[in-house]
């Protein structure tokens, strides 16, 4: 049996899991590439197994990521890339044509022969583009926002009455410092006035 039949029977059943996973070597050579990366970046396994991955993706030889990765094959904790500060690890479109935002860990598979016990490491690939969609979509006020002309509280969905700075804090990223300007401190605090 040849190697690569060898590595496909060994990681066969990665195959059928809904996220990206591929296994490097200590050189960052692909040894398996699963169907949801072939089907998420449009390479596929003949493609990249044997071949650098960081010639297949340039980007992977910035300093930010090769120096994290190879932390893991010399015996480093797992290392994680979060769709928050890096976006992607692996470019994969999606329909629209922007790159799947993505988590990604990576982590040193144990070996058989003690010798080359963090030859290997397993790199997961979460797809959160939808559920960052989502949180975005979430966080951001659209529409009309229904606003007392006198006292200024906002009416939600509910119909209660709520303070401007509760109602945009409760459905934003916004912090809500206060102060007073010239015009209300003259109002109310005329004996403050110079």
């Amino acid at each position: 049996m040849s190697d690569t039949a060898l590595v496909d029977a060994q990681f066969i059943a990665l195959d059928y899991i809904p996220m990206g996973v591929l296994v490097l070597k200590d050189d960052f050579t692909v040894v398996f590439w699963n169907r949801q990366l072939e089907e998420w970046t449009g390479v596929y396994k003949d493609a990249i197994v044997g071949k650098s991955i960081r010639d297949m993706f340039p980007n992977l030889r910035e300093q930010r990521y090769s120096d994290r990765l190879g932390s893991v094959f010399l015996g480093g904790p797992p290392v994680v890339f979060s769709s928050r500060v890096h976006g992607y690890l692996i470019p994969a479109p999606t329909r629209t044509g922007a790159n799947r935002m993505q988590n990604a860990m990576i982590t040193a598979l144990p070996s058989a022969d003690s010798s080359d016990a963090n030859s290997l490491a397993l790199v997961t690939i979460e797809d959160v583009t939808e559920l960052n969609t989502k949180i975005q979509e979430n966080r951001t006020l659209k529409g009309m926002l229904p606003i007392c002309s006198h006292c200024k509280r906002i009416r939600d969905e509910e119909g209660d009455w709520n303070q401007i700075e509760s109602y945009i804090s409760q459905r934003s990223d916004a912090v809500f410092s206060h102060s007073i300007c010239e015009t209300c401190a003259l109002e109310f605090y005329p004996q403050l006035s110079v």
